[in-house]
């Protein structure tokens, strides 16, 4: 079984709204002669943006791998977290529908002492159909669904 990754499309596409602070920071500073309070306030919405940006190229940074013996997730910043099928105590998919992208899946897979966390809608379809009918051969998948974003 390959490493799944997400796709730089699903990067793509978060970028305009991780972004939009920003826009409406520069709109705010280019149209209007602000005064202190609003650059204080379009300051803070371009590091909100920032931080959003950040968040983006984390989650796009990571992997998954699934095989006959376990789930195994790779960070953005190196590190890894396995566990094994026999060691699954729950296994979860947060679904959130999403009128601006595709509906937002979260796959939680809990053992007693170790957590794999992976964001499933960021892969291309296939792979995230194939990572989670492997998850379901192993492991009780429930489906919460949360309510909608916006």
């Amino acid at each position: 079984m390959p490493w799944y990754r997400p796709t730089f499309a699903s990067f793509l596409a978060a970028l305009p709204i991780s972004l939009s602070p920003a826009v409406v920071a520069a709109i705010i500073v280019w149209f209007l002669d602000p005064g202190t309070a609003l650059k204080v306030v379009s300051a803070l919405f371009a590091l909100f943006a920032l931080h959003n940006v950040i968040g983006d190229v984390f989650v796009h940074l990571g992997a998954i791998h699934v095989d006959e013996r376990g789930i195994m997730m790779k960070g953005s910043l190196g590190d890894l977290r396995a566990i094994e099928w026999r060691e699954v105590t729950g296994a979860v998919l947060r679904e959130r529908e999403n009128p601006i992208t595709r509906t937002d899946r979260l796959l939680i897979i809990d053992s007693d002492d170790k957590r794999v966390m992976f964001n499933t809608n960021v892969l291309k379809p296939a792979d995230e159909a194939a990572l989670l009918a492997m998850v379901r051969r192993h492991a009780p998948l429930v489906v919460e669904r949360d309510t909608p974003a916006v």
